[in-house]
């Protein structure tokens, strides 16, 4: 079952997390043949994509990756609430890694 996280962004700005995949006792899991996939919609889960995470591979061995959207990325995502979520395939099983809302503030500095 994928988990729960919602953050806010500003839009026009970089934005990126860190994140390391590990099992219920806290083992971490080598995710180094994994591949990743994110999107996100304005309108729970349907409708037009409006943004594709970039999801790196840094420690493979050690589970870590990150989940990042730069400048140009997050000018165009729409403002207000936005949803995502984060799959990996990983030994031929797609797991559900985390979804949530993405609260995007307007820039006015553009």
């Amino acid at each position: 079952m994928a988990k729960l996280y919602s953050f806010d962004l500003d839009k026009g700005t970089d934005w990126g997390i860190e994140c390391q995949y590990k099992n219920e006792d806290c083992t971490v899991i080598n995710i180094s043949t994994a591949t990743f996939s994110g999107k996100i919609r304005q309108s729970s889960y349907i409708g037009a994509v409006v943004g594709t995470f970039t999801i790196s591979i840094t420690d493979g061995v050690n589970g870590k990756f990150t989940v990042s959207l730069n400048s140009t990325q997050t000018a165009v995502l729409p403002t207000g609430s936005n949803y995502y979520d984060v799959e990996m395939i990983l030994n031929s099983k797609t797991i559900r890694m985390f979804e949530g809302i993405i609260n995007c503030r307007a820039e006015v500095t553009y």
